[in-house]
């Protein structure tokens, strides 16, 4: 019987262990000194830009520093999380409305929410124009130029 008795009260150890070691992680988890960036993707127009991707770089480079992105909501809004305590260049790329930058670094403090504010795009380039390059449409393979027509 005592025997039983010492093999419940070690199982029943082991089973506060499982229950209070999980929140003894989580509570580790909650004091990493990471924060949030929100903001805003506006076209030129002044449209929200759903599906717009973000980007969120050290304004001091860093090896090995994580990509932090974000893709805007329907309403343009996004939000990064678990970001590193510093202060971040913020970019923005669309393949319709263009692309875009924060005007000014966003400083990201443990705990807190950065606002990036609202960020306008400007418009892709649209110009076909021939010459060194062409536009960024067209779909031109001999460097912009127009291709040559036999004369008539």
């Amino acid at each position: 019987m005592q025997k039983v008795l010492s093999y419940l009260l070690v199982l029943a150890l082991f089973a506060g262990l499982a229950v209070i070691t999980p929140s003894l992680i989580r509570a580790d988890d909650s004091t990493t000194a990471t924060g949030t960036i929100t903001g805003k993707v506006i076209d030129a127009s002044g449209n929200p830009v759903p599906g717009a991707k973000v980007s969120a770089r050290l304004t001091k480079r860093v090896a090995g520093a994580p990509r932090l992105t974000a893709t805007t909501a329907d309403d343009g809004t996004f939000a990064i999380n678990d970001v590193p305590a510093g202060s971040y260049n913020i970019m923005v790329r669309d393949k319709t409305a263009g692309k875009g930058k924060s005007d000014t670094a966003v400083k990201v403090a443990a705990g807190a929410t950065a606002d990036a504010g609202t960020i306008t795009l400007t418009p892709p380039n649209t110009d076909n124009g021939g010459g060194n390059g062409g536009g960024n449409t067209g779909g031109a393979t001999n460097g912009g130029a127009a291709p040559t027509q036999p004369p008539n």
